[in-house]
């Protein structure tokens, strides 16, 4: 539910974004029988995204840390080249968030592993 939103808000932020589908992704993720520790690694995701015609991605990870739910999200490739270079513009954050049981229940399970 949280990347199907960052997903619409990212679309809708501007007409030159063009956001992948994410039925796609994760076609292609059961294709290639792809695990949820490929997805940890940063060089890997960025294969992933290149083969799917992507130039940026962007990688979430939550974690739970003195009883508070952290967000951090890595952005890679939204910026203009800078000198004809491949990797440009990475940038991370991270948001904190005091959480409830319910939060608790819902952002930290184990995502779908797409592995056959």
């Amino acid at each position: 539910m949280l990347a199907e939103r960052f997903s619409d808000s990212l679309r809708d932020f501007s007409e030159k974004i063009s956001v992948i589908d994410r039925k796609n992704f994760g076609e292609y993720l059961s294709k290639n029988w792809t695990t949820l520790e490929d997805l940890k690694n940063f060089p890997g995701c960025l294969y992933i995204g290149h083969e799917l015609g992507a130039t940026g991605i962007v990688l979430g990870s939550v974690y739970e840390q003195n009883n508070r739910i952290a967000l951090m999200i890595h952005l890679s490739g939204f910026a203009l080249p800078d000198d004809g270079k491949s990797e440009f513009g990475d940038q991370d954050d991270s948001i904190w968030l005091t959480p409830t049981q319910q939060m608790k229940d819902l952002l930290l399970q184990r995502g779908p592993d797409y592995a056959r």
